[in-house]
């Protein structure tokens, strides 16, 4: 499947997992225009191949007009019972079969709808950097 790229400007979404407790991490927030039984979470490598696979949420509503508050009108936090899927900056060496921290540089976010239905996913860019 084919995911297209969403407009997302790379220098406002970024992390910085150097394990200084701020930005070690990114966790997804969403903005549906239909509901979603299953929207599993892969983090790409630049060829576009999974390096990391933080999670599945599910059963997410649709944003409604006028049914949220103005701070959720772009997005709610992708999570079930207050649980979501992160990504910490790691990806799985089977080689070494070691975890290891990413090289700097853009990082594609793909947002895969799983479901009975064919649906479309989106990517989303997010910038790493060790500063």
């Amino acid at each position: 499947m084919t995911i297209p790229v969403s407009y997302v400007d790379p220098d406002r979404i970024a992390i910085s997992p150097n394990g200084d407790g701020f930005y070690d991490i990114a966790v997804p927030w969403l903005g549906l225009l239909r509901n979603a039984k299953e929207i599993q979470l892969d983090v790409l490598d630049s060829q576009g191949n999974v390096i990391a696979r933080p999670g599945s949420v599910y059963n997410l509503s649709k944003l409604v007009n006028g049914a949220l508050s103005v701070s959720q009108t772009h997005g709610v936090l992708m999570a079930n019972n207050g649980s979501a899927p992160f990504w910490d900056g790691m990806r799985y060496n089977q080689s070494t079969g070691a975890y290891e921290i990413v090289p700097e540089g853009i990082i594609p976010f793909a947002f895969v709808p799983r479901s009975g239905r064919t649906a479309r996913g989106r990517r989303s860019p997010c910038r790493c950097g060790w500063t």
